[in-house]
């Protein structure tokens, strides 16, 4: 029988999961853009705050990290596209504050 505690710590563990996952990314598309594709993974696990079996338990190879590293880049931006077209109740400013937040990004 599965008990409150179980299904509490199961929980934990998917919350758990899901943070490192995310922490995985953001380290992994830094240091990809400081040192390239081919940067050392162990550097990427270090500086997310991770064990290289956690990074490895999430992503089995580097080319899964790389296409996960560029989803998360991709789904960030239609994201924030959308929250612009939300805000804005003209077409052209949205697109313009996108490009603005872009061309930002970018000088960082």
């Amino acid at each position: 029988m599965i008990t409150e505690t179980d299904v509490l710590r199961i929980r934990g563990t998917c919350a758990d999961s899901r943070r490192d996952r995310d922490l995985i990314l953001v380290a992994a598309r830094e240091i990809f853009v400081e040192f390239g594709a081919r940067a050392s993974l162990d550097d990427i696990a270090r500086r997310a705050g991770v064990g290289n079996a956690t990074l490895y338990g999430h992503f089995a190879d580097r080319d899964t990290l790389i296409h996960d590293v560029m989803l998360s880049v991709v789904v960030r931006a239609a994201d924030h596209a959308d929250m612009l077209v939300a805000e804005e109740s003209d077409a052209f400013a949205a697109v313009s504050r996108f490009a603005h937040a872009a061309a930002h990004v970018g000088r960082q």
